[in-house]
This record gives C-alpha cells, structure tokens and sequence, in this order.
C-alpha cells in the first residue's frame, strides 16, 4: 500500500482525482462524503503512506492500521466512478486487520517489548482472513459471466 499511494504522487492522481474534480459520483448512503479542500488530500495520502509503513513493520500496529482503515475507506468513498472490487477488499482486510493481532509476531512493537512475542496465531485468523478474499473473487466471477463483460 505505500507504494500504491505513492504511484498516486508520481502520477499526479491526487490532483487530478480529487482536487481538479468539481463533480464525483457518490454512493447512496455516502453522499456527504467529499475531498477535501486545497492541500487536504495530499495530507491524507501522506497519513495513508506513513500508516502502510508502520503497519509492515508492526509500528504502533493498531493506531497505525484503524487510520489507515479510516483514510482508505474515505477515499474508496469519494467517488463510485473510480470503484475496483481489489479497493472494496482492501477495506474489508483494513477493517478486519484491526481485531487480528498480527503485530504480535516479528514486529517493531515486539522488539520494543511493547506487546508479547507469540511463535503461533491461532488459526481462526488466517481463516477470517480468507472469507473474504474468497467472497470478492467468486463476486468477480459471477459478473464477468454477465454478456457485457
């Protein structure tokens, strides 16, 4: 993810997606969501990258994942025009990375014995996080069999 949000600076997107644009199209409960004024979106791109570092390494894991989950779900929401079902994922594994203790193993916050090293996960966390892989690519499989795909 911080490379996908940089690829957003380097290619100019946040300007030309969200500051330039005068109109997006909303989803139907999210119609007062909206970018934010002047410099706003580069503020929130730069939170997303900051918060996809500490995530990978483990970081103040959990301040760390609930804002990116927060600004990458808000920025899914700005526009349905520029909706990908692998967005759509990622926020449902954002939000579900919240409860999943992940940093418990190999993390910065280890190190700084912050939380305790554990060797094993229980295995309900790599299920939970299954479910929903599964879900958008048997979704993605039944649209594409639609004749105008």
């Amino acid at each position: 993810m911080l490379w996908e949000h940089s690829r957003y600076f380097s290619y100019n997107w946040i300007e030309d997606l969200y500051i330039k644009q005068n109109f997006h199209f909303k989803y139907k409960w999210f119609t007062w969501v909206d970018s934010l004024p002047g410099n706003g979106m580069y503020v929130v791109f730069v939170l997303l990258m900051i918060s996809a570092l500490f995530i990978t390494l483990g970081l103040f894991y959990r301040i760390s994942i609930i804002l990116f989950f927060l600004l990458y779900t808000y920025v899914f929401l700005i526009d349905q025009a520029y909706y990908n079902n692998h967005f759509y994922l990622i926020c449902i594994f954002s939000f579900l990375m919240i409860f999943t203790p992940l940093h418990h193993s190999c993390s910065l916050d280890c190190y700084k014995g912050a939380i305790v090293h554990k060797h094993k996960l229980p295995a309900i966390w790599l299920w939970l996080m299954r479910f929903p892989m599964t879900m958008v690519y048997v979704y993605g499989a039944i649209a594409k069999m639609e004749s105008d795909w």
